[in-house]
Formats: C-alpha cells, structure tokens, sequence
C-alpha cells in the first residue's frame, strides 16, 4: 500500500489555507477572534460552525461536532475520493511536490493514465469551445444557443462547444500533441478506424460533463439536424465515466445551492443554463430519468434540501417517485417546483415573463411527498378500482419513507383526496409503516 511521507502531509498541512477553501461553500463572518458561518454538515439557522484560532486550520462544530482540517475538507465536502486524493490536490493547488511511498509500478500508471485522461478531456472541451466560436459551420448551433436565450458569457460559462463534422477534428489534433488511440477511446473521444481514429461526437453541440471538482468526466451532445434518431448523444459508459455518478453543473452550482440551502434538479442541460439565465445558479441536472443514490449523496453533501424542477407531466411525475426512493437513508429533504404543463426551465428562460414565472415557482416549492400524494390521487377519479390502485401506489411510496411528521400529514391528504372511510386510513398508516 502507498504511503505519503510524513514531510509532504506537513507541508500540505501548513501551505493549505482553510480560510480560503471553506469560503468558497459557507458564508464567514470574523467575531471574537473565530471565523464563523453556518454549519455546512448539517441544518441549522444560527451559526454554530467556526475555524479555530490561532492559526485557523481546523474547523468545528458545536451542535453536530463535525471537525477536522484541510484533508479532511477535502474529503467531505470537495469530493476527494480518499485521503491521498485529498492531499495530492491540495499540493497541487499550494505548490508542494506530492508523491507515494512504496507505490508500484502498476499504481504508479494508474495514476498518471487518469491524470492524463483528465488532460485530454479538458484540451477536448477546449477544442471544442474553439471551434463553436471560431467556425462558420458552427454558425446554427450559435443562433440555437442565442435562440434559447443563452447570452455568450453564459455558454462561454459552461464550456459548451460544437464537435466538428468530418469526423477526425479532434482526434486528428490530439494524436499530434502526443496523445495515443487508444488514449483517445479510453476518454470515450474516438472510435477504431483501421489504423487510426475518428471522433465519438461529430457536428453536435457538446456540453462538458464534469465532477463535483469541475474536471471534465466525458460529453454530452445535442444534434441540430432533426433527421438524427439520438437527439442526445453522451460519452459512452465505462469505469471512468458513469451518468449515475455526475450531475451537469454541479461544480458550478455548489456555491450558490451552499448559499440559498438548496438545489434545483432539472432534466437537461439547457435547463440548468435556463434557469442561470433567469438568476437561480444552484441547478445541476442529473441527464437520466431520475436522480440516483449516488447523486442523491452528492447533493447532500452541497445542500440539505433538494428542489426537484422535473416536466410537468406523467413521465416528470414518475422521475420525482423514483427520485423519493433512491434518497432513501440519505440526509436531504426533497421538494417539488411547479412549473405551468407543458413548459420545462430552458423555454421559460427565454422570455422575461418566463423568468420571473420560473423563480417565483422555484423558490415557492411544495413539500415534494405532498406534492406526489396530491398529483397521483387527483389521477384517480372517481371509479373504486382506480382509487384502489391509487392507494396501493401511495402506500407503497410511503412505506419507503422513515415515520416523521411530513409522512403523518402524507397519510391524511391521501385519505381525504381519495374519500377513505376512518378504516381504511388506520389500514393506509399500518401498511406505511417504515420497514414493513
């Protein structure tokens, strides 16, 4: 197993600024000698979370005793995988020279193949962010972009790009900066062609996929000729890029949701830029179909409440149920915006109007367990057999949930929406017991 020397966690130690990284997620305000702000492990309205004197390189909690350093840092709230992530990063961003003892051969590449893989990745965004500025063929995919509302700062923002068509740009390029083939399929850029390589994404508006440190993970890309089957295209799955495990914009996001104590989920990427546009920069989107374990504990980790901002329709509905279910022993609460049917973030950003109707729902959001309960027993109607199935449904969400109160208010607004005699409310509590 590698070990760090002792020397380089000292210097690490000593070169990190606490001050400075913890600043960029919580709000602090010098008294009494202490930094002090809200705790960012856990709710709270007076600020019980300070830096500790004299030199401010440990912080503390005295509600939830959440305490540690720089690496520790690093870890909870940055998104190191481990401990030697944590002070590798560090000593990059400090300039301390960083390396393993004991580490193999084979470790030792490892490491330097995803290093450079997240090279690659980023001088891939870089092309491709050229190339939508530069080009005359990227020419639609600008007044697209304009279309919707997306001012040049804001794309610019984002890093998104255009992938040339022709089918060897990229490739071509990175092969004579030094870059292999098989580097190049390994970063989900290029496919085999005979002896060489051609690009995965061509004449496509590309949106950079990054992790909760903004380094680039892989692509997403919209096509602009309706005859396309795929609208969406992403990088292809694999060990080192997994859509279940990024949020678009989450690196972006963190510091506003961190401020505001939520984040929005959207559905795509043009959403989260809608809703910048219109002032609400804590938006990622999860690019599925609902949000996962894995991305449910990253959102926790940036906020203690989720906003759920899903299409007003049967398919947005069944994202927000699942949604429920994957946050399952995570510390978040869940809520739901409304937005008008038939609208998502990314139209109503374009209009003024649309603007100020978007934040007024967002920052107005339900409790999303009512919001569900509500929509799905309104579905019912009228008949035994659709109010029976209807209870089933709501009954089987609840019994996911841990018992609170939210659940006991749960369990009274579905027997009122579905007309249930006394009886059948205590069998609708009994059976949404936690557990069973």
């Amino acid at each position: 197993m590698a070990r760090i020397p002792d020397e380089t966690l000292d210097a690490v130690r000593q070169a990190a600024d606490l001050v400075e990284l913890v600043r960029a997620r919580v709000e602090l305000t010098r008294r009494s000698g202490r930094w002090w702000g809200r705790c960012p492990f856990h709710e709270e309205r007076t600020p019980s979370f300070s830096l500790l004197p004299p030199d401010f390189r440990r912080y503390y909690c005295h509600s939830c005793l959440a305490t540690g350093d720089a690496i520790t840092w690093m870890q909870e709230r940055e998104g190191a995988a481990n401990f030697s992530e944590a002070v590798e990063v560090l000593a990059e961003r400090y300039g301390i020279e960083f390396h393993n003892e004991e580490e193999s051969p084979a470790e030792a590449a490892k490491r330097a193949a995803a290093r450079r893989r997240l090279e690659l990745l980023d001088r891939a965004a870089s092309f491709f962010e050229a190339v939508l500025w530069n080009a005359d063929e990227a020419e639609p995919a600008r007044r697209y972009l304009a279309g919707r509302g997306f001012d040049e700062a804001l794309v610019r923002r984002f890093r998104i790009g255009w992938a040339p068509a022709g089918g060897t740009g990229l490739a071509a390029r990175a092969l004579r900066e030094g870059f292999t083939r098989d580097q190049l399929m390994d970063a989900g850029l290029a496919r085999p062609r005979g002896g060489t390589a051609s690009d995965f994404f061509q004449a496509r508006i590309t949106f950079p996929i990054a992790d909760l440190r903004g380094r680039v993970q892989g692509f997403g890309a919209r096509t602009l000729d309706p005859a396309e089957r795929a609208k969406y295209v992403n990088s292809p799955e694999g060990p080192a890029f997994r859509k279940r495990t990024l949020l678009f914009g989450l690196a972006e996001a963190r510091a506003d949701a961190a401020k505001r104590g939520w984040t929005v989920v959207v559905e795509g990427y043009t959403d989260v830029m809608g809703l910048v546009a219109s002032g609400i920069e804590a938006a990622v989107a999860c690019m599925g179909t609902s949000l996962t374990s894995e991305q449910m504990r990253l959102l926790a980790r940036t906020a203690p409440e989720v906003r759920l901002c899903f299409d007003a329709d049967k398919a947005g509905e069944g994202a927000a149920w699942r949604t429920v279910q994957a946050s399952r022993d995570v510390p978040v609460r869940l809520s739901a915006v409304q937005l008008p049917s038939g609208q998502d973030p990314g139209d109503l950003a374009a209009s003024e109007e649309g603007r100020n109707s978007l934040r007024g729902a967002i920052e107005h959001a339900d409790p999303l367990l009512t919001s569900l309960i509500s929509s799905r027993a309104r579905r019912a109607g009228a008949a035994p057999r659709d109010r029976d199935q209807a209870l089933e449904e709501i009954t089987s969400l609840l019994r996911t949930l841990p018992d609170t109160v939210e659940k006991d208010e749960g369990v009274r607004l579905a027997a009122g929406l579905l007309q249930l005699s006394r009886v059948m409310e205590d069998r609708l509590r009994e059976g949404s017991r936690h557990g069973e």
